[in-house]
């Protein structure tokens, strides 16, 4: 009789010659990702309030304060332009009030008693962060900025905003004025999800129609990440000296889409520089392994070892119907970042493989 221990040896080996899930009688689709997972340790930033988003899973893949409410500054001007498309047509002609040409800080340079088609008035608050253009339009769909910091709040409400309330359309430093890291992220997705303004918001610079006295409008965007990172597209800048430096970001790469929000970042450029380690955090860390096959374990001299294989593999079938997200290796050489989903119970991935090699180890006697 041969010895259970040859038998399972034999087994094994034979097992490394085919694609590891196909030889455990499995193939996995891509396994969804759940709040909870930990991916190692998110970058410092400047920022006291962020969140970085995966839209293409719809995974917060790592937030902190996100629900504190602070300032928003004029990413507040998102807000703004989703109320009113759902009030205005892009043709629609909007007369520039005094009190709108008033408004001060960043402006297009409108003139009172000039009428404006509401597509320009859209460009200029969301391109240039244009303060006038925002009070038009508040003014023009609410009857009063009262009326339309109305109607903002209860849009808020529809959305489901738990940490947001609003009393002007442009974002200027009011008590009353506030909204949060995780509330800016919902806005920005829905500012997005408008093919019209989600074309606006990753345009490089606009023209704007000449003013009554003939002085040329326009300019380049605010929003400098759409030429320092790859596969920006948007969405919003913001700044005042209450909020410091806030940004609605977005990229794409591949079939991913991700967004950060960063609020109160400090230093020259510092929302740029915040965003940018968050988003470079989420495309590096936080990959999706779609099909678990194919894998090969060697060890120091590079010839396979079956023990070690065979625990491998246990503890990815083990780990997959746990629904725990594995990552991919990273190039050149593997990180030891987990990707771990609850209850507690759930071991990460470390446990799981010294787990499953003592048990192989243990099966086949080489101890």
């Amino acid at each position: 009789m041969i010895p259970m221990r040859r038998l399972l040896t034999a087994f094994m080996a034979g097992l490394l010659l085919l694609p590891a899930a196909p030889a455990l009688g499995r193939s996995w689709a891509p396994l969804p990702p759940r709040e909870g997972w930990a991916l190692g340790d998110p970058p410092q930033v400047s920022a006291p309030s962020w969140i970085v988003y995966d839209a293409t899973a719809d995974w917060v893949i790592a937030s902190f304060e996100a629900n504190t409410p602070r300032s928003p500054a004029s990413t507040t001007k998102m807000m703004t332009a989703l109320v009113a498309w759902d009030h205005l047509e892009m043709d629609e002609l909007v007369t520039v009030s005094q009190t709108a040409a008033d408004v001060g800080e960043a402006e297009v340079g409108l003139i009172p008693g000039e009428q404006i088609p509401a597509g320009d008035l859209f460009t200029a608050m969301l391109v240039r962060s244009a303060n006038d253009a925002a009070m038009a339009v508040a003014e023009h769909v609410g009857g009063s900025i009262d009326g339309f910091a109305r109607m903002m709040n209860e849009k808020a409400g529809e959305m489901g905003l738990t940490s947001s309330h609003f009393v002007n359309p442009h974002g200027l430093d009011d008590p009353g004025h506030y909204s949060s890291a995780a509330d800016l992220l919902a806005i920005e997705r829905a500012l997005l999800s408008i093919p019209e303004l989600a074309a606006i918001v990753r345009s490089l610079s606009f023209d704007f129609p000449i003013a009554p006295d003939g002085t040329e409008r326009g300019g380049d965007a605010t929003n400098h990440l759409l030429t320092r990172y790859e596969g920006a597209i948007g969405v919003k800048t913001g700044f005042t000296f209450e909020a410091g430096l806030v940004l609605a970001a977005a990229a794409e790469r591949g079939d991913r889409l991700l967004m950060a929000v960063v609020m109160g970042s400090e230093g020259e450029g510092g929302h740029f520089v915040d965003a940018i380690a968050l988003l470079n955090y989420g495309f590096s860390n936080a990959r999706i392994l779609p099909v678990i096959q194919g894998l090969g374990y060697t060890v120091g001299d590079g010839t396979i070892d079956p023990v070690m294989a065979a625990a491998r593999i246990e503890a990815m079938a083990w780990l997959a119907t746990a629904g725990v997200l594995i990552p991919p290796p990273p190039t050149p050489a593997p990180q030891p970042i987990v990707v771990e989903r609850g209850p507690k119970e759930v071991p990460g991935w470390p446990e799981a493989i010294g787990w499953a090699e003592r048990y192989w180890t243990w099966l086949v006697g080489e101890r």
